[in-house]
């Protein structure tokens, strides 16, 4: 019996390549050589997720935290890649809550991302 489909497991089918599209159109670099990179909405263009926008830095930590979650969920506990989807989400958290620390306390909870748990209702079907 096979894995069943990542889509069928995880809400959001969202990866690193649609977090950079959203920020950047690098195709343009083919049409207009002189170009490196060009500026796109920052919109994903997944749906359910229509309200985040990649230039909105508690979006783009979040989007960044729901491809690992995302990961973890479909891939449960018998990943052999599970240890470093962990390390990486933690590195991401603890540079998260490290710049938070140099924040007064009640300036905090405004640039607060959301945090959540791989079995969250946000996250699985």
């Amino acid at each position: 019996m096979g894995m069943p489909s990542y889509t069928s497991v995880v809400k959001y089918p969202i990866c690193f390549h649609a977090i950079v599209l959203a920020l950047s159109r690098s195709e343009d670099a083919v049409t207009y050589p002189h170009l490196s990179t060009r500026l796109a909405n920052g919109e994903l263009g997944i749906d359910g997720l229509q309200d985040w926008n990649m230039w909105n830095g508690l979006h783009l930590i979040e989007a960044i935290d729901l491809v690992f979650l995302n990961a973890l969920a479909y891939d449960g506990n018998d990943a052999t890649n599970r240890s470093e989807t962990e390390l990486l989400r933690k590195v991401l958290w603890e540079g998260v809550n490290s710049i938070l620390k140099s924040l007064q306390p009640h300036e905090r909870k405004n640039h607060l991302p959301s945090r959540r748990d791989e079995t969250s209702s946000f996250v699985i079907r």
